[in-house]
């Protein structure tokens, strides 16, 4: 790849500022002013027949412990969210 033959090839510090007028970097402090206050809506839908089996399985499958609540969370958001259910 051409790419990583040119960055092998230079130090980094000429890579970044070969690269820094192509990234925008900004603090939170300075687009603060200009970001809307944040809304939170919270909307409550049953699940249809299809994902509640799926959403159930994930539930029998995993037991719910500190290590692998993250994964379980993750597992039952895709099933919620899954665009073909």
């Amino acid at each position: 790849n051409d790419l990583n033959e040119i960055a092998d090839s230079l130090p980094l510090a000429e890579l970044k500022s070969a690269m820094a007028p192509f990234v925008l970097r900004r603090t939170k402090t300075e687009v603060l002013d200009t970001l809307p206050p944040k809304v939170v809506h919270t909307q409550i839908l049953n699940l249809d027949l299809e994902q509640r089996d799926i959403y159930e399985n994930i539930l029998r499958r995993n037991t719910l412990t500190a290590q692998n609540s993250q994964n379980l969370f993750t597992e039952l958001r895709k099933a919620a969210n899954h665009p073909l259910l």
